[in-house]
């Protein structure tokens, strides 16, 4: 996860410094918009700190619908389908750490917090980077077979939790319509996300995703 942090530290940054520049439109973004997306999750459930970065790496694929309020505030709604990783099996085991996949839908509320206008006063910036809070769930199911310890007990039923999520979306204005954005996000799950309940009380999420933004 410290991996994933400095990638949404680093994003911050160069396109906070690029949001200085002034678009050449006249129209500014507002109202409502619609995209989709796609990326890879990084998944943070139990035993997955025992992992190779590249192991824990699956795909997503999303649809969002905003809507922008004033020049600061926004509301969004993101769902997708995806895939997340998590393994049985500890380290201190002296036993192989053994990986399962399962299957995911999840859905998310955001607030959006536009930064860009925050540090430039102004709407018409080439590059909008923006901070946003959700709530939101998960239904998880096909955990997969998985040759675990007697005493790691995989569920078999599908899953829902409650999650919370935390991130950076920048969006790069191709035209007065048109947007490419990436949104680096982490969230966490109730611990039942993964099939097990166990460990740590929560399963963690981290997700960059690009995309395409219609406004209208």
């Amino acid at each position: 996860m410290k991996r994933i942090a400095l990638a949404i530290a680093l994003i911050a940054l160069s396109i906070s410094a690029s949001a200085q520049t002034k678009a050449q439109y006249t129209n500014e973004y507002k109202g409502w918009y619609v995209g989709v997306h796609g990326g890879i999750n990084y998944s943070g459930n139990e035993n997955a700190k025992y992992g190779n970065f590249a192991e824990l790496l699956t795909g997503t694929a999303l649809v969002s619908v905003g809507y922008k309020l004033d020049d600061i505030w926004g509301v969004r709604a993101m769902g997708g389908y995806g895939t997340n990783v998590s393994a049985t099996n500890v380290k201190e085991s002296h036993a192989p750490i053994d990986y399962y996949t399962l299957k995911d839908a999840t859905g998310f509320v955001d607030a959006t917090l536009d930064l860009s206008y925050l540090m430039t006063k102004r709407n018409d910036c080439a590059v909008d980077l923006k901070a946003f809070l959700g709530i939101g769930a998960g239904i998880a199911w096909d955990y997969g077979e998985s040759e675990v310890l007697p005493w790691y007990h995989i569920t078999k039923t599908t899953q829902f939790a409650i999650a919370l999520r935390a991130g950076l979306s920048a969006e790069y204005r191709i035209n007065n319509r048109i947007g490419a954005t990436v949104d680096a996000a982490l969230a966490g799950f109730q611990d039942n996300f993964n099939g097990v309940s166990a460990g740590i009380f929560y399963d963690l999420r981290g997700t960059l995703a690009f995309g395409v933004v219609y406004h209208f």
